[in-house]
């Protein structure tokens, strides 16, 4: 199997702007097989992970109350999920490259809807105005960057947040042997909005890391550990179907849900709301007001 794993990571400019001007008007194909695929646990298949809310963050501080550790995914995507860890840590180039053998890790994958609203209407909110506490920003500047970053929490048989559908997945890397972190550069409070973007080691060259004071070190290595990962997840040569990245989050990746439709060209998404979640996972909110 070839994978070319440090092909630079493309503009993703255009894919933003077409984000911008609205996804979730892509139709979904319930009469598609995918649609009615099953969420299962992330557990099940040896990938580790734990609910980015169910633990201390950088978002909320504290763990959210009530939010399980246990992460699921579509079946199909979370299959996708376990190619790409066998081969993170069984190949000898990617431990050269890195300087260690290293697994995946996944943050978050499908989130109950009563999260989405919190996170929506409060928790987002708060963590930009940390962000920009000393930026003069006001509060409408603020709600409208939160309103980027994270979909509505409202879903129709055709129209559903990326999160809500099981097929998107927030992707880390960690080191085997110490589990330490696999550092990709995202720290927007030291690098800026853009470092976000999938791109931007691409954009940006080690002469700005020494300016901000990071050095040459983190940059090489960042961008080598992006391209990996996107290398990885955007190939239907390892696991079977290709992924989408968001063209604003470096760490977000998709399959069957209306971004991934938007940034791949599919005609259709695959994945609405699940017809079934498995016992004890989150509310299902077509029995109550979301």
């Amino acid at each position: 199997m070839s994978v070319d794993l440090l092909k630079p990571i493309p503009d993703y400019t255009r894919a933003r702007f077409k984000k911008e001007q609205g996804y979730r008007a892509i139709p979904i194909d319930i009469s598609n097989p995918r649609y009615t695929e099953p969420l299962v646990p992330i557990a099940d298949y040896g990938i580790a992970g734990a609910s980015y809310y169910s633990r201390p963050n950088f978002a909320t501080g504290d763990p959210v109350e009530g939010v399980s550790p246990d992460i699921y995914g579509r079946k199909r995507v979370v299959e996708k999920l376990a190619d790409v860890n066998d081969f993170l840590q069984t190949d000898d180039i990617i431990a050269f490259l890195l300087g260690g053998r290293v697994q995946l890790g996944v943050d978050d994958a499908w989130r109950d809807p009563f999260l989405q609203k919190m996170l929506r209407e409060t928790v987002i909110p708060d963590y930009v105005r940390r962000l920009h506490a000393d930026d003069g920003w006001t509060e409408e500047q603020v709600m409208a960057e939160a309103h980027r970053q994270i979909a509505t929490p409202e879903w129709s048989e055709q129209s559903v947040p990326p999160h809500l559908t099981g097929g998107e997945t927030d992707l880390t890397m960690t080191f085997l042997d110490s589990g330490e972190l696999v550092d990709i550069a995202k720290d927007r409070r030291i690098l800026g909005e853009d470092a976000k973007n999938p791109e931007f080691l691409e954009v940006v060259d080690e002469n700005f890391f020494v300016v901000k004071g990071l050095g040459t070190a983190l940059y090489r290595n960042a961008r080598i550990a992006r391209r990996i990962l996107h290398n990885l997840m955007t190939t239907e040569e390892v696991g079977g179907i290709a992924a989408a990245v968001n063209p604003i989050e470096a760490w977000h990746y998709s399959y069957g849900d209306q971004l991934w439709a938007q940034v791949t060209g599919a005609p259709n998404a695959l994945y609405g709301f699940p017809t079934v979640l498995p016992d004890g996972v989150g509310l299902d909110p077509r029995n109550s007001q979301v």
